[in-house]
């Protein structure tokens, strides 16, 4: 007795079957009693096989048997019956990945239908190699530390076969790169402004002892390897603002880590302490990485030194 599957999919096949969603196809399902055989016939049936018990076998039209294990089924108001694909398609969750972040690797195998069965995860081996750390049985990925956005790549190994996934990791901590990292100064302006094997090349050293920090020069936009000196900003008596002193100087765009304050000292020496002063500040020009800026600073009553100092934020 024929039986079309449509929402009979329950009476019509053995115990064991495993459901998910659906599409719809043109099969029809030709049910030939208890023990016996399903028949393929390319009509208008909407369920689909995706796991069975049964020893029973589908014979498609003109074609040869088929093992009931290899088809699938998904369950709903309406199917399919189609045969899994044995083209592998490898994909991630996203196209870019922060380094301190993890990344879903995906596998799915393309059905003969356009659907698409995502692989288990023990189905497939992942290789990656640097800026990818690890990756684990359940194919997710973490990341090794980057100087800039680094393109990178992992293997997926299936069945023999090898499949490239592309990505990109994005350099989202700014300091934690190789010997440059957590000193509060960007890790590729560090690479980029030292030489190659360079030591004193922290924030608060002074490579070319020119009596300014590495950490100065970042701010300030001068160059920590060499003594360019004489200093950049200077003083003046601001003519519009009775009792003020001017101060005119560069400061860098986007410094993450840290703002430029005016500081005071009545004497100059070693261990004289100098005091941050409330001042106002103005920009007088963008020079596109840099901005120059103004400093009014009230004039005080007694004899003092000014200077410019970073502070930590």
């Amino acid at each position: 007795m024929k039986k079309i599957l449509r929402n009979c999919l329950a009476l019509c096949l053995a115990p064991g079957l495993a459901f998910s969603q659906s599409k719809s196809f043109d099969y029809e399902l030709t049910y030939h009693g208890t023990g016996a055989g399903f028949q393929v016939q390319q009509l208008s049936v909407e369920y689909q096989i995706e796991a069975s018990a049964t020893s029973a076998s589908v014979t498609g039209v003109g074609t040869a048997m088929l093992d009931i294990h290899s088809l699938v089924v998904r369950a709903g108001d309406a199917g399919q019956i189609f045969h899994p694909g044995t083209n592998a398609s490898f994909s991630t969750s996203r196209p870019t990945v922060g380094e301190t972040e993890m990344l879903q690797l995906l596998g799915e195998l393309d059905n003969d239908d356009g659907s698409n069965s995502p692989l288990p995860s023990d189905a497939v081996g992942w290789m990656g190699q640097d800026p990818v750390g690890f990756i684990s049985l359940q194919g997710r990925a973490s990341f090794n530390a980057v100087i800039t956005n680094t393109p990178a790549s992992v293997t997926a190994d299936y069945q023999g076969q090898q499949f490239t996934v592309n990505f990109t990791v994005l350099d989202n901590d700014k300091d934690n790169f190789d010997i440059y990292a957590f000193d509060q100064l960007p890790d590729l302006w560090q690479q980029q402004a030292f030489p190659p094997f360079s030591v004193l090349i922290r924030a608060q050293d002074d490579f070319d002892n020119d009596g300014r920090s590495n950490l100065s020069e970042y701010l300030f936009v001068t160059n920590p390897a060499t003594n360019d000196v004489p200093f950049f900003a200077h003083s003046r008596t601001n003519q519009s603002m009775t009792n003020y002193v001017t101060i005119r100087y560069r400061e860098r765009k986007n410094a993450a880590f840290w703002r430029i304050g005016v500081t005071l000292s009545p004497i100059l020496g070693p261990g004289v302490p100098w005091t941050e002063l409330g001042v106002s500040t103005s920009t007088i020009s963008d020079h596109g990485t840099y901005l120059l800026k103004e400093a009014s600073i009230p004039a005080i009553g007694a004899r003092g030194f000014l200077r410019l100092e970073p502070f930590s934020q």
